[in-house]
């Protein structure tokens, strides 16, 4: 992933010095978002912040960029901002680049790739509140159709502040038939059924902790 924001001038000192004597950098956070996972089981559209819980805060409160991106995308893949309800509109929608407003503030401007890749620039009016109504309304699209197919993919959240320190987030999405059992980067209890019964995992997944018990049918780990 290319740092695009690290080049955002650091606050210098006459001495040299970054940051300023008596200055100390504070770190950005995303909180009750990260480690979280979304279970789709056919195609539509979620929030990734389903509980709408996400928290996000910055000492500084001087957000500068909020970056949403795909680790591995598929054709089936894309990213998005819920502007239902939310207050949040996007003068060219999320073709190229546009305006975005918060109850009708300038707040940002955005841009994004393939679908697959969201840019989001901050204004000095941008508060935290707008940076947490952000964050709470971004979406992730499926359009798998096929019932049997699993599609896993990571989703990383990151939101850098003027000063260059950078909270991160990640979110878990499968997409997977009904019944799927999915291992998390927990330790995990699993109990199948009396069917044939598909349990997806990782690598990372798997763990000394982790239970799987199969109910009597023909089981998969995939």
């Amino acid at each position: 992933m290319i740092d695009q924001h690290a080049a955002d001038a650091l606050p210098i000192a006459a001495d040299g010095t970054s940051p300023p004597h008596g200055l100390a950098d504070t770190t950005p956070t995303i909180a009750n978002l990260d480690g979280d996972m979304i279970v789709l089981t056919t195609a539509g559209t979620v929030r990734l912040d389903q509980g709408t819980q996400a928290i996000v805060t910055d000492p500084d409160a001087d957000p500068r960029y909020l970056t949403v991106y795909l680790w591995d995308p598929a054709a089936s893949d894309s990213l998005g901002i819920d502007t239902n309800g939310t207050g949040i509109t996007l003068s060219n929608e999320q073709n190229g680049v546009s305006e975005v407003r918060i109850d009708g503030d300038l707040i940002a401007t955005f841009s994004g790739g393939d679908d697959t890749y969201i840019y989001i620039t901050l204004t000095p009016a941008a508060t935290m509140d707008d940076v947490q109504r952000l964050v709470r309304a971004i979406t992730y699209t499926s359009t798998v159709t096929n019932p049997t197919q699993v599609v896993r993919n990571s989703i990383e959240i990151e939101l850098t502040d003027r000063s260059g320190d950078t909270a991160y987030a990640s979110v878990d999405v499968v997409v997977a038939p009904a019944g799927t059992l999915v291992l998390s980067g927990e330790a995990d209890d699993l109990a199948g059924t009396g069917a044939d019964d598909l349990f997806i995992a990782r690598g990372a997944d798997l763990d000394d902790g982790d239970q799987l018990t199969g109910g009597g049918g023909s089981d998969t780990l995939r």
